[in-house]
């Protein structure tokens, strides 16, 4: 339902994509800080409250072509002069690499006849987890022959096979190979990408890239130098900034670099080219470092701006253009606003079922912090996830479609980013990394598998701290209670009360199966693994008071979203953890809605929702006139049934849950009172 409401949060009418008249676009000519963890758990207040608002958004006196416009350099048509300059001579990428390789002593096989391991270090990089599957398009000979591939360490096989491990080739052979061979298409497909003449890209469609560097994904431009882009805009009345994130990328084959670049940014306004700012590359850098420059001096003005990449970095000197891939992340002119800047945040959970929580009548003091959370916003107490499991949960709950038609469909973050928005995404499952194409419609993409909510907390408020000036949207996803549980510190067996000495300090799924499987998972073993559960979900809710308490204190309206993409199970139905079964403890969520600093009237809201009514909620709540809603949404906005007014959309409407990935498929369907 798209029924117009009164708005929390006004958008600019000039913004990035929607900034046409403030741009001549004229196309492209030929050329184209930490606390310790093991510290006791923290106290559960979070500072004193501030006031309190009873209505469920805050309305702006002015309108929403009060605000300055944002001006997305990566989002739009420029001018481009791009080179295309071959590889350096003697460089090959189609070739094979000769590998050296050395016996890794520590596995040698023992009996004569057993293989034996071989290790060398890899020409190149391959992009991805390789565990399970072979890299695409990774060829390896030994001696002429062409070795398959295996996933094992296990030196178990009288034959050969090979596999990557940390940049390094391992091979298991016989005997010691007298030539080893790798190839990789993935080379020559990444030096053809950074040609632009090999690339037969037109000129936007070459620059707009996007660079990982370890788990930190951004979105920008790539010009390899010497390049030049260009683009017409009339700067903000007042306090213009420019913002962007240069670094060099690393070259596709180990060995080779770039001897060091620079990025130089030139405004030419009546007729004078002035250089504003040159900055010197030399390194990759995967922090991404902000290049700021004031552009005050040119406030209001109708200026050409030129971002050009040089082949050295010294001025005035030339260097060679080997390798110098220089990437500009997220280049934007910006100004502070008038009106208080927006922050709209999602925060999803993993693994996190809601009757754990002392707000839903949870006999354990696990959620002291989310309890008052909840306790100033509208929770929905039927909500439900498409799927036990977190990717097609996700997929729903960034989309606002359910997980099939999900699967390339626009996501929240790409909404707000047309609206001029900063966006950042900071998750910690592997189902989230951009491989999965969640990272769409984010300047910013963290991923890191080993986070802990304190460096999550961490990360989250350096982002807003950096954007305090700037609408903003931000996902925040925490891993915490997700199996293994292994909170830190005193959290670890907070509530543990009958310890099983025999279970390890860490397990899997898999373990669990066994350990039932073969008559040892008692009671005493069930209870204790459920404690050291809650003890994750304790030691993450001390982490949400600090991020609320640090949120609640800065300057801006905001809107905070919170919910979780599953549950898990805990023997209800003699099964264990998620992607089994669609009972309700893998398949009932939190959902709540916090306008503000929270709502002086909080609500419970018995009506069954889906995590697809997400994304409506906000779009409708940000007050995002209904043509700029993203087509075909499968959830409602639930504002209507917040402020308590008639909503004949939820009335007798199925939710479907699917998609397990353990067990036969199963399909289940909330419909008003029941499932069925």
């Amino acid at each position: 339902m798209k029924t117009p409401v009164s708005t929390l949060l006004a958008f600019a009418a000039v913004t990035g994509v929607t900034a046409a008249a403030a741009f001549a676009v004229v196309g492209s000519p030929g050329c184209g800080t930490s606390a310790d963890r093991s510290a006791a758990p923290p106290g559960d207040g979070a500072g004193a409250n501030p006031a309190r608002s009873n209505e469920p958004g805050i309305e702006l006196a002015s309108a929403p072509d009060g605000r300055a416009p944002v001006f997305q350099l990566y989002k739009v048509s420029g001018t481009y002069e791009l080179p295309s300059h071959p590889l350096p001579p003697g460089i090959d990428p189609n070739a094979a690499f000769v590998v050296e390789m050395k016996e890794d002593e520590g596995k040698a096989g023992k009996k004569k006849k057993r293989s034996r391991v071989f290790r060398g270090d890899m020409p190149f990089e391959i992009q991805g987890e390789t565990r399970g599957y072979a890299p695409s398009g990774v060829v390896v000979t030994v001696d002429g022959m062409v070795v398959p591939y295996s996933e094992s360490d296990a030196v178990s096989s009288f034959g050969r096979t090979w596999r990557i491990r940390e940049n390094q080739l391992v091979l298991t052979n016989p005997g010691p190979p007298k030539k080893v061979e790798i190839s990789y298409s993935g080379v020559e497909a990444a030096v053809r990408r950074h040609s632009f003449e090999a690339s037969e890209l037109a000129g936007d469609d070459f620059v707009r890239y996007a660079l990982t560097l370890g788990d930190h994904t951004r979105h920008g431009l790539l010009l390899p130098a010497p390049s030049r882009a260009e683009w017409e805009v009339t700067l903000p009345a007042k306090g213009a900034t420019f913002d962007a994130y240069p670094t060099l990328e690393p070259s596709p084959m180990f060995g080779h670099a770039s001897d060091g670049a620079a990025v130089r940014l030139v405004v030419v306004s009546e007729g004078v080219e002035t250089e504003v700012a040159r900055l010197p590359l030399t390194e990759v850098d995967p922090t991404f470092p902000r290049w700021r420059v004031d552009l005050g001096a040119y406030a209001g003005k109708k200026v050409r701006l030129k971002l050009l990449t040089e082949t050295s970095a010294v001025s005035g000197t030339e260097g060679k253009p080997d390798f110098d891939y220089v990437f500009v992340g997220a280049p934007t002119v910006w100004a502070p606003q008038d009106q208080e800047p927006r922050k709209i945040i999602v925060i999803g959970f993993d693994t996190t079922r809601p009757d754990h929580f002392g707000f839903f009548g949870y006999d354990r003091a696990t959620t002291p912090n989310l309890d008052r959370i909840l306790g100033e916003s509208a929770v929905f107490t039927r909500s439900w996830a498409p799927a036990p499991r977190t990717r097609p949960s996700f997929r729903t709950a960034t989309t606002g479609q359910y997980p099939l038609d999900a699967v390339g469909a626009k996501n929240i973050g790409e909404v707000f980013q047309d609206q001029g928005f900063a966006t950042k995404g900071i998750v910690a499952n592997v189902h989230l990394v951009p491989r999965f194409d969640f990272d769409d419609g984010f300047d910013s993409w963290e991923f890191d598998g080993a986070a802990r909510a304190e460096q999550q907390v961490d990360r989250a408020l350096s982002w807003l701290g950096e954007n305090q000036d700037r609408d903003a949207y931000l996902f925040l996803h925490f891993m915490d209670p997700h199996i293994v549980y292994n909170a830190p510190g005193a959290f670890h067996s907070m509530f543990v009360t009958d310890p099983d000495p025999d279970l390890p300090k860490k397990f899997n799924r898999w373990q669990v199966i066994d350990w039932k499987t073969s008559g040892v998972l008692t009671d005493q073993r069930k209870a204790h693994i459920q404690a050291l559960h809650d003890g994750e979900l304790r030691y993450l809710d001390g982490q949400i008071g600090r991020f609320f308490e640090s949120l609640d204190a800065m300057p801006g309206k905001k809107l905070v979203v919170l919910h979780s993409d599953h549950g898990e199970e805990f023997w209800e139905h003699e099964t264990f953890e998620h992607n089994h079964t669609l009972y309700d403890e893998v398949t009932r969520t939190l959902l709540a809605v916090r306008p503000g600093v929270g709502r002086a009237d909080p609500r419970k809201i018995d009506v069954p929702v889906t995590l697809a009514d997400i994304a409506p909620t906000i779009y409708d709540y940000a007050g995002l006139p209904a043509d700029q809603w993203p087509i075909e949404l499968d959830g409602n906005s639930l504002r209507p049934l917040i402020d308590e007014k008639p909503a004949p959309e939820f009335d007798d409407r199925p939710i479907g849950i699917a998609h397990l990935r353990y067990s036969f498929e199963r399909w289940g369907v909330i419909r008003n009172d029941h499932k069925y």
